[in-house]
């Protein structure tokens, strides 16, 4: 995908998310930059330095849906956990760079969602953040009612220094599971 601002002039290139490969065998494809976690470090916001998130929260019209893009059967493995039929509801813990908890923050991602990000919360500029930020974001807990996780996502950060034709960093955010996230994971043997 390519993302494009005439007004600032900037460009972007989005890696291609997949759903499958011919290499892989049906239904054993497991790596996938959709995850239910991301993290990334940030500078501190300034009145030069501004940096933003782009989210991809696919939906069930990409694969779940009767009619989706990409139907399970044809050869494509099924997405889990699968994507929402609306919006994915997104949470985060805002460190310092000793890992002292600043903020819980939350975001709500349609589809592909760009939000700065002084928009999703003032600690990115707050002195305590003066050597930076760093931030943990997952898919919201599974749903009460049925206890199942839904959702995942992926994303960019972006970063400017305004009138500097050198500082402008674009890249990945580190994805990951927020089951790993949150601590050791039970190894399940067969």
């Amino acid at each position: 995908m390519y993302l494009f601002d005439a007004v600032i002039g900037r460009s972007r290139i989005l890696e291609p998310i997949i759903l499958g490969a011919a290499e892989a065998p049906p239904d054993q494809l497991t790596w996938s930059p959709l995850r239910t976690c991301a993290t990334f470090y940030s500078a501190q916001e300034t009145g030069l330095v501004h940096a933003e998130l782009t989210l991809v929260c696919p939906r069930t019209t990409i694969q779940g849906d009767i009619g989706a893009a990409f139907p399970v059967r044809g050869g494509f493995p099924k997405i889990v956990p699968p994507f929402n039929s609306s919006t994915t509801s997104i949470v985060g813990r805002v460190y310092d760079t000793h890992e002292v908890p600043l903020r819980d923050v939350s975001i709500t991602c349609d589809c592909l969602t760009q939000i700065a990000l002084l928009a999703i919360d003032p600690i990115y500029s707050a002195p305590e953040a003066s050597l930076g930020t760093y931030t943990e974001l997952e898919v919201q807990d599974p749903n009460p009612t049925t206890g199942l996780t839904t959702g995942t996502f992926t994303g960019y950060w972006s970063s400017l220094t305004t009138g500097s034709a050198v500082n402008n960093y674009f890249g990945r955010l580190s994805n990951g599971s927020r089951d790993s996230m949150r601590g050791p994971v039970a190894v399940h043997t067969r």
